[in-house]
């Protein structure tokens, strides 16, 4: 059963796709839980240029480490790991809008990534939190998970793995033995994967494999006929077939097919 958040100044709109899930947020937020003791509770921070790592423990050698929570940790990870993948300050600040939309209703910061961070701690279970550059997203259990596709002309989403930067604030957190229902994708899954999501002509792909890794894909584009596309086309130094349909007697579109070849080393 899932649940959609709508934000109406942006019309931005959340799937929570968890089992129970308004009963058992409310419950959360209703008693003092060990959770909220976890994600509340100050811990010394490091940080460099290639994130932040957590000091539990022994303190830090620093005259005045960064002091955070564990909820607010995994914040700037999220942040961080956006601004990787591109995205900028307007868009982030509207992934962190989708994450607040339960402020209101019990008075915290950031209600809603941190009920989703409790799922993760109490269910022990992975969690996903998948989003757009538009501002929509989903929030998916493992009970959930699965590779889809965007079809729309916004753009794909990215996977950001909540249990996964949970395990930096709190190391202790383990999720070894719930692990059975989680999808892999290897590297050239992905470059795959993103190569269907960024082609809006695609019509067909035909994978072929070796040894069991993915060798090849033959891609059929169906594109509009356009002289300047044309020309572009086939001046392309790559090998590809490029078929020009007729209707009605018309030039109508080109049928256009070449091959991708990925490295498995």
């Amino acid at each position: 059963m899932s649940k959609i958040f709508k934000i109406a100044a942006t019309e931005q709109s959340l799937e929570v796709v968890l089992q129970s899930f308004i009963e058992e947020v409310g419950v959360y937020f209703q008693l003092e839980t060990n959770t909220q003791k976890q994600l509340h509770s100050p811990i010394p921070v490091l940080t460099d240029k290639n994130g932040f790592h957590v000091c539990c423990g022994e303190k830090p050698k620093l005259n005045e480490p960064l002091i955070v929570t564990p909820l607010q940790m995994v914040w700037c990870n999220i942040v961080m790991y956006l601004q990787e993948s591109g995205y900028k300050e307007d868009e982030i600040e509207k992934i962190r809008g989708l994450l607040t939309v339960l402020d209101e209703q019990y008075s915290t910061n950031l209600a809603l990534l941190e009920f989703c961070l409790h799922y993760c701690l109490h269910n022990r279970q992975p969690l996903c939190l998948m989003v757009t550059k538009a501002g929509n997203g989903k929030i998916i259990g493992c009970e959930k998970m699965e590779t889809f596709y965007n079809c729309d002309d916004e753009d794909f989403y990215i996977n950001i793995r909540l249990h996964k930067i949970l395990k930096k604030a709190l190391p202790d957190f383990d999720l070894s033995n719930s692990l059975s229902y989680t999808i892999t994708v290897s590297a050239q899954e992905k470059e795959l994967l993103n190569a269907i999501h960024t082609n809006s002509y695609l019509t067909e792909v035909t994978i072929k494999t070796k040894n069991g890794d993915i060798h090849s894909a033959e891609f059929c584009e169906h594109l509009p006929l356009d002289e300047k596309k044309y020309v572009q086309i086939m001046n392309e130094k790559s090998d590809q077939t490029v078929t020009i349909k007729r209707q009605k007697g018309k030039d109508a579109f080109i049928k256009r097919m070449y091959h991708k070849f990925f490295n498995n080393n």
